[in-house]
């Protein structure tokens, strides 16, 4: 569903509904919802044991802030050189196709 209605939607729909990003306090708190933020936490505490908590913790605080700060930089660089242009309706059907094939996939 949600991949046929982002291919066949036209750039100016999609771009208008985005919308503003939801703020800090929204993001920590859906992180409850998240199962990879589940499988990540549940893993480390069992590998780590209660000795050892803290460095997972250093770990992922050293090598997930770059990386969540490297795909905010790309995200931000693809808004403001793909929306409004004809790109944009190439990357949402690139990605609409991506997203049923992953579907699929778990079928």
């Amino acid at each position: 569903y949600l991949s046929a209605k982002l291919f066949l939607a036209p750039p100016s729909e999609v771009s208008r509904q985005a919308g503003m990003a939801p703020g800090f306090i929204f993001v920590v708190l859906f992180q409850w919802t998240n199962p990879k933020a589940w499988a990540m936490a549940s893993s480390t505490a069992v590998i780590a044991g209660p000795d050892l908590f803290y460095l997972p913790a250093l770990i992922y605080l050293v090598v997930i802030f770059p990386c969540v700060g490297v795909w905010f930089w790309f995200g931000d660089l693809l808004k403001r050189r793909i929306l409004g242009t004809p790109w944009e309706r190439h990357l949402n059907r690139s990605l609409a196709v991506l997203l049923a094939l992953s579907v699929l996939m778990m079928i």
